[in-house]
């Protein structure tokens, strides 16, 4: 049986994707791998590797979420855990923060009755660059952008559906495709 990658997603916009990879490309570093412009998009629930009958009931089960759809504001840069410690580069979901977490919620419950694990807490971010070795100079580089981009207005986008999406790993970095779209009530 074919097992696939897997996560449940919300893709974002192509001008969207460009403002946010312009400003990405500042941190350019060999010690940071930047996420691709056309990957660019907020995470809403990591599965991991899924068989196809899974993915077949994940399609029904996910089919029973209603929504409307919303607007959301991106802006501002962050990083976690933490400044000393960055893993992750994101920019921030401003308004529809609220929205999102109760898709979030919504996905929680359904995903964990099918045996997927229960996160804890959920952030509404677009996670731009992985810091892959920390070195005085990345630290500088992140603090920098950081700095200069804190208060940045990325843009809008109305958020219409939610995806369920593969990921295949290549040399070259993750190609994302889409197995199922899940529209918002109306669309």
């Amino acid at each position: 049986m074919n097992v696939h990658r897997v996560f449940i997603g919300v893709d974002l916009p192509d001008k969207l994707r460009h403002d946010i990879a312009a400003v990405a490309s500042e941190l350019k570093s060999p010690g940071i791998r930047l996420v691709s412009p056309e990957n660019l998009h907020i995470t809403l629930k990591f599965l991991g590797d899924v068989d196809e009958t899974t993915i077949e009931k994940l399609k029904e089960t996910l089919g029973e979420i209603m929504f409307t759809s919303f607007s959301a504001s991106f802006s501002g840069l962050g990083v976690f855990p933490s400044i000393t410690r960055p893993r992750v580069i994101w920019v921030g979901v401003e308004s529809g923060k609220e929205e999102i977490l109760h898709l979030w919620r919504e996905i929680e419950k359904v995903t964990s009755r099918m045996g997927f694990r229960k996160e804890k807490r959920f952030v509404p971010h677009v996670t731009i660059g992985r810091v892959k070795r920390m070195s005085p100079e990345v630290n500088r580089l992140i603090r920098r952008v950081l700095e200069i981009e804190k208060d940045k207005d990325f843009g809008r986008m109305d958020v219409k559906s939610f995806k369920l999406k593969k990921s295949k790993l290549t040399p070259s970095g993750p190609v994302y495709s889409d197995l199922y779209i899940f529209n918002a009530r109306g669309e």
